[in-house]
């Protein structure tokens, strides 16, 4: 049951991946964003259908995507180009530093990071925010409160020589991006849209 659990995963992400591509092939990039929301859609089913059983919190997860924005060589700023999927489904517009969170981090090191936080208290979660990852006060007040737990996986496209964007999910729940599984499952489903993305922005 379990290996055909997967398997529906994974077909879903496909027919997903597959449909976006069709519709966003008739469409310029700078007019639509459909293509990516599809795949984040896709990566979000995945990523609740599988912490559904064992992590209370999974209905709250959140993923979007943040695109780099140019030059990539001398970057200081990524965009969200997207709605969360998941909670509001706002948030597409909003504009950050580089140098910031964990999507900075990711962007930066050109892999993947996961945040975990221990803390007890909002305060204590908001103080780790600007030690850790560089938030400043009034960035840290901006933030949605109560997310324990993010990730973000940098999306290189054709050569891999800059990153082009980066794939981030969030969640109230704790270490909710921890397990081996759920952590190969995001990777996998990420690395098809690193193939979506330089299909339809750089071919």
């Amino acid at each position: 049951m379990a290996v055909a659990a997967a398997l529906w995963v994974v077909a879903l992400c496909v027919v997903k991946f597959v449909a976006a591509s069709d519709q966003d092939k008739r469409e310029a990039p700078e007019v639509t964003h459909q293509g990516i929301q599809g795949c984040v859609s896709a990566l979000h089913a995945a990523v609740c259908y599988l912490r559904a059983g064992d992590v209370p919190q999974a209905s709250d997860i959140r993923a979007t995507f943040h695109r780099v924005v140019p030059p990539l060589e001398t970057a200081r700023e990524i965009e969200q180009i997207i709605p969360y999927v998941g909670g509001d489904g706002g948030g597409a517009g909003r504009r950050f530093s580089i140098n910031t969170g964990v999507t900075g981090r990711a962007i930066r090191d050109g892999e993947p990071y996961i945040l975990s936080s221990s803390a007890e208290t909002e305060a204590k979660q908001r103080a780790e925010l600007k030690s850790d990852l560089g938030y400043t006060a009034a960035e840290v007040r901006a933030l949605t409160p109560g997310r324990y737990s993010a990730m973000a996986v940098p999306i290189r496209g054709k050569g891999g020589l800059h990153v082009l964007g980066v794939i981030y999910l969030d969640s109230s729940g704790r270490n909710v991006f921890d397990d081996e599984s759920v952590t190969g499952m995001i990777l996998a489903i990420c690395d098809s849209i690193d193939g979506f993305v330089t299909q339809r922005y750089q071919e």
